[in-house]
């Protein structure tokens, strides 16, 4: 784990975005930790966040971030602000959950995306099916997409014994970057002894991520 992993974990936690406990995931399963982008409020945490992804982006080619509805939205448009400050001025844009038939219509908005290359920003993969929902439109909106960029891999497999980001650079035959993974997650934790974590909870947390 390098240096940008390890304090972007912890801003997670003193953010609260990371969360120690026992959850239950979509897939059913429990988890010993959480992690939810949703949890950042204010607009310091917002630039913070947009300046971990703007560094994943930095040796890509592209035109334009993409954020899927509706997390992504603000996430985008906060990473374009972050790219323009260092200079580097792209554009930014998002789709809409339901097609507009007034006004300028279509379901895309911000920057237009035909042929354009864009990069996706989402916030933790889990089974894809956000990504699996707008890879086609986008596609079919005459864009190419040349990346994918999230906050944290958490490594789970799915039934075909990949993980999801594995799954889907297979599908889509395109990079998908992370700022941290959950294996990260366990340097982490080792290497900070101010955790409020029990010793039993960190067997468990360590247990969890070694079976994955």
């Amino acid at each position: 784990m390098n240096q940008n992993q390890m304090q972007f974990l912890k801003f997670c936690l003193d953010t609260q975005v990371l969360l120690f406990g026992d959850f239950e995931l979509k897939s059913g399963k429990h988890s010993p930790y959480f992690f939810n982008l949703g949890n950042f409020f204010t607009g310091s945490q917002l630039t913070t966040l947009a300046d971990y992804y703007a560094a994943q982006m930095q040796d890509l080619e592209f035109d334009i971030v993409f954020g899927p509805a509706y997390k992504g939205i603000p996430l985008a448009s906060a990473c374009a602000q972050s790219l323009a400050k260092n200079g580097r001025d792209v554009g930014w844009a998002f789709n809409r959950k339901e097609l507009k038939d007034h006004g300028e219509g279509g379901m895309f908005v911000g920057m237009p995306i035909k042929n354009k290359k864009l990069v996706v920003v989402d916030d933790v993969v889990s089974g894809g099916v956000t990504t699996r929902e707008v890879m086609p439109m986008l596609k079919e909106a005459g864009a190419e997409v040349v990346a994918m960029v999230v906050s944290l891999d958490r490594l789970e497999k799915l039934d075909d014994g990949l993980t999801a980001i594995e799954s889907l650079k297979k599908e889509f035959q395109i990079p998908i970057l992370s700022i941290a993974n959950a294996n990260d997650l366990v340097d982490f934790v080792n290497s900070h002894d101010d955790i409020d974590l029990t010793e039993e909870h960190k067997q468990v947390l360590f247990g969890y991520i070694a079976s994955l």
